[in-house]
């Protein structure tokens, strides 16, 4: 699976870091610039102005309703869609001394969890935290739910299986009387997603079932045991 854009676009920035003594990076005063702080130091805590800035680059909403970035870790508490779990890419809040920290979800490792941020040892970098600190997992604001974490409704998951299982009713249809040319063709409108061509594969599939069920119940009226005629 590719990496979401917002990730390659943090993971690009990995090793800017602060400078020692009065100058400051330009790379991090250009993270504080998107922000409503706009603070002119790389001393000044960066983490939620490098996710500001990263969201910023990847065009996506920003975590205030004014359009501008925010360099309060808090404030992506409630940004985007709440997530019971998370996923690459995910926005994840922390407390820690002096206040709260942001970053992106990268995995796990040994019960911990691999977050990509800035301000992190004063620099841009994976880390691991431990989930006693968690306080929000977040989605960014404007893009779709992966389908790991999507309502099925919406993920595509029922959409597959019953694809899929018409796909076999269709098999079993062919098999029993004879229309393998329609399940053929029903199979391959399903297959081609559009709601149309779906519909048009459903009802091919209801006429070989309506199919099955007339030839049964007319051998069973005429007193004859049911046979199936199978397709070679």
């Amino acid at each position: 699976m590719s990496n979401p854009k917002w990730v390659t676009i943090a993971l690009a920035e990995m090793g800017q870091k602060e400078i020692a003594g009065p100058a400051s990076n330009p790379r991090i005063l250009q993270y504080h610039a998107v922000t409503t702080l706009g603070a002119k130091s790389d001393e000044v805590a960066w983490c939620a102005s490098f996710v500001s800035w990263v969201l910023k680059e990847a065009a996506l909403p920003s975590v205030l309703s004014n359009g501008r970035g925010s360099a309060r870790a808090a404030d992506f508490a409630t940004y985007g869609t709440k997530l019971e779990k998370p996923v690459l890419g995910a926005i994840v809040v922390f407390s820690r001394v002096g206040g709260n920290h942001v970053g992106f979800y990268m995995g796990e490792d040994k019960g911990k969890w691999l977050i990509l941020g800035g301000n992190q040892g004063n620099q841009v970098c994976i880390e691991r935290y431990g989930l006693e600190k968690l306080i929000a997992i977040r989605w960014p604001a404007g893009v779709p739910l992966p389908n790991a974490i999507a309502p099925l409704s919406t993920s595509g998951v029922i959409r597959g299986n019953v694809v899929t299982g018409l796909a076999t009713v269709g098999s079993l249809g062919a098999g029993l009387v004879g229309s393998a040319d329609t399940v053929d063709k029903a199979r391959s409108w399903i297959a081609e997603g559009g709601w149309i061509a779906i519909t048009f594969g459903i009802l091919a599939l209801v006429g070989v079932v309506w199919s099955i069920l007339s030839r049964v119940k007319g051998r069973t009226a005429s007193g004859e045991t049911p046979t199936w005629d199978v397709v070679p």
